[in-house]
């Protein structure tokens, strides 16, 4: 064997010990009970099949990309994962990446004392309206709170004069976030209002004018008769800096607190 090929030899065969090295690191890593992934952005659940215990009733997971067959599939699922917009949750089975596009609650901690599959979900903020702006359509001038009320974090109301309401009519109330995040889900708190019978039928809308004609229509919900300080939870999937809540039939649009998760 000439010098040449025994120089190459050697050369492949220190990277053969790199990569073995390598791989050894990244199993232990894998199956480390104190490893957590990107801790920062991602939780552990458990789930069954493709049923999650704390997803939104009729919410179903739909595989997005399953890929990767390399030893550190959690690690490259959470790249795959943070990459893609539409997922949210990501699991690792015999090494395959299985990204999902279904939403989680931002409470989603059912990895305790389930039964099922590792998975890791998208941590969602918990709510990125808090103290931000609120611009509304009109307002009732005998209610004794400002509208910027609805993202102030408040928990008590002793009585329906304390939620911000608009006038009767069309009406619409947007939160400006500041820059642009994307929006999972929508939590209002509906007011003691006693004019009102029903929240009426509310459009979600989100987007980068929020404008009520430009930002698309991303989620809502037909008119229901609801308790006092229920919250109707809006799921829904869009990307924007404006989040707009717009009624669809004439009356008051009255509302007690405003919360926006996402990401």
């Amino acid at each position: 064997m000439d010098s040449g090929n025994e120089a190459e030899m050697k050369v492949i065969g220190v990277l053969c010990v790199v990569c073995s090295l390598l791989t050894m690191i990244l199993q232990i890593l894998e199956t480390s009970a104190d490893y957590s992934v990107q801790e920062t952005l991602f939780k552990k659940v458990m789930i069954n099949g493709d049923d999650a215990k704390c997803s939104t009733e009729g919410d179903n997971y739909r595989t997005i990309i399953v890929s990767t067959t390399i030893p550190s599939a959690t690690i490259t699922c959470s790249v795959l994962c943070n990459m893609d917009d539409a997922c949210l949750l990501f699991d690792t089975k015999d090494y395959a990446c299985n990204l999902y596009s279904s939403v989680l609650s931002a409470e989603a901690a059912c990895a305790s004392g389930s039964t099922g599959t590792k998975a890791h979900t998208k941590i969602l903020v918990e709510d990125l309206a808090l103290f931000k702006s609120v611009e509304y359509s009109s307002t009732v001038t005998h209610h004794l709170v400002p509208f910027s009320d609805l993202t102030s974090n408040k928990t008590t109301y002793p009585s329906f004069h304390y939620c911000p309401c608009t006038d009767f009519g069309y009406n619409w109330i947007r939160i400006d976030l500041g820059q642009t995040y994307k929006i999972v889900r929508v939590d209002v708190t509906v007011s003691l209002e006693e004019r009102e019978g029903s929240f009426k039928t509310v459009n979600i809308l989100i987007g980068e004018t929020g404008s009520i004609n430009d930002d698309p229509v991303v989620g809502g919900k037909a008119a229901t008769t609801l308790s006092e300080l229920e919250v109707v939870e809006f799921n829904v999937k869009g990307a924007g800096r404006f989040v707009t809540l717009v009624q669809e039939e004439e009356g008051n649009l009255c509302c007690c607190k405003i919360q926006i998760r996402g990401y």
